[in-house]
């Protein structure tokens, strides 16, 4: 147990192994459900059908599966793979999918909770303006403060990088099964992901460049306090300008795809329903970025009194009253919010600009369909948790092992036609879990060119 000055003794995350391991455990039985409802969703969406209703049946006798044959693993192991009522086998995928998706939700929370105390590599915890503020003062690194708020935190997190995870999963498993991303799964996404990626603190972390400095930092003095410089209008009308382009930008690629289009051969031409959708779904995706940005602006003027504020250089106790602050315990959990919404919108616009620039131009040059349009609609929902330069680095690491696992799969079976978005997914899973390890190995390659 560890103990602090003036305080209760208090766990330590190194003292709680069997407590994480639990935390692990629970996290894959909750993903062996979850990954039996994302076996209904990969069925059904494809066609249309509703992931609610009718309940789970045998889709050869029809007859409706019973609660205990439903549970996950176990049911499968139980009945040997076979409906109980017409004996007919079971697709060993559907016990495949349950034992991945709980081992890689468990992973995701194995990582979130590894070291729950912040440090200068891991602070989610700092995302949270209304955990940061005690009710009776700040103790120097209290662990009975910082403890539960770490945990809270890291909790908010796991929970919005399980949500793009799944999202990804579903994906690439009706991408292989129909060489389609449904609608229902990426548009539906672009309404919540920029909140769940801004207020999960995913996408400010790992990479070197991030809005965050564009909107507050810290003037140092002599005798080691300094002044807060809280830069609202410059951090506003940069992230507009960049949001003007990208809208220009999409404007005229949507009167330029008509004369790109056009040109393919009679079987991949495009119709004049291809066209509107694909203007649908481009005004979808910028209607979902409005009130995000918003509220951006609204969070980012509402921070302009911490302007000038004192502050001092280490954790100090503060109370409601007081005008000293540590840095960076208060101002920039709170300006890392509408840092994070600047952050998801930018990422998605690159997302989305990303591929859909690549297919253009591609299909152009090469006179058939580069890109399928479902992988933009799927990489600007993702964008929002990589950021404007970790959805490069997932786009074009996604692509890196498309072109090295291309080879073996043509070499195995000439005729298998493997679609780009479980490559994409695959780049942007890794720039996920090893961002800023892929952010230094560019570094050092971009140093290495100059």
């Amino acid at each position: 147990m560890a103990t602090t000055k003036g305080s209760q003794p208090c766990p330590h995350p190194t003292d709680n192994d069997h407590a994480v391991r639990m935390v692990i455990i629970l996290g894959f039985l909750f993903g062996a459900f979850i990954g039996s409802f994302l076996n209904v969703c990969i069925h059904r969406l494809p066609r249309n059908e509703s992931i609610i209703t009718p309940p789970s049946r045998c889709y050869a006798c029809g007859t409706r599966v019973q609660w205990r044959d439903n549970l996950p693993i176990l049911g499968y192991l139980i009945l040997h793979g076979r409906c109980r009522w017409c004996d007919t086998p079971f697709s060993p995928r559907y016990l495949i999918m349950e034992i991945a998706v709980g081992v890689i939700t468990a992973t995701v929370v194995a990582l979130a909770f590894h070291g729950s105390l912040p440090d200068h590599e891991n602070w989610w915890w700092a995302r949270w303006p209304w955990l940061l503020f005690p009710r009776e003062g700040m103790p120097d690194h209290g662990l009975d403060f910082w403890y539960p708020t770490a945990l809270i935190a890291s909790a908010l997190a796991t929970a919005s990088m399980l949500a793009v995870v799944y999202v990804m999963v579903v994906a690439v498993m009706t991408d292989l099964d129909h060489m389609i991303i449904p609608d229902e799964i990426t548009l539906g996404f672009q309404v919540v992901a920029p909140y769940l990626a801004a207020f999960g603190g995913s996408n400010l972390l790992g990479l070197d460049w991030t809005t965050l400095p564009l909107l507050v930092n810290f003037r140092p003095g002599a005798d080691g306090h300094g002044h807060i410089v809280y830069t609202s209008t410059p951090f506003l009308g940069f992230v507009l300008l960049c949001v003007g382009v990208a809208v220009a930008l999409l404007s005229l690629s949507l009167r330029w795809m008509r004369e790109v289009y056009s040109r393919l051969p009679d079987g991949e031409k495009w119709h004049e329903q291809d066209y509107a959708h694909v203007r649908k779904a481009t005004w979808w995706f910028l209607a979902t970025l409005v009130l995000p940005l918003l509220l951006m602006a609204g969070l980012a003027l509402g921070g302009n009194h911490f302007q000038g504020t004192t502050v001092v250089a280490g954790p100090t106790r503060l109370s409601p009253t007081t005008v000293e602050v540590a840095w960076p315990f208060l101002v920039v959990p709170y300006a890392s919010a509408p840092a994070g919404l600047a952050q998801a919108i930018l990422g998605a616009l690159v997302g989305w600009i990303l591929p859909w620039g690549v297919g253009l131009i591609g299909t152009r040059f090469f006179g058939k369909g580069a890109m399928g349009f479902g992988d933009v609609k799927l990489l600007a929902a993702i964008g929002c948790f990589l950021g404007p330069i970790g959805v490069i680095y997932g786009f074009f690491a996604g692509t890196m092992i498309g072109a090295v696992l291309s080879i073996p799969i043509y070499l195995w079976n000439n005729k298998l036609r493997v679609p780009f978005g479980p490559y994409l997914a695959a780049g942007c899973a890794v720039v996920l879990l090893f961002g800023s390890a892929f952010d230094r190995v560019m570094g050092l390659l971009l140093n290495l060119g100059s």
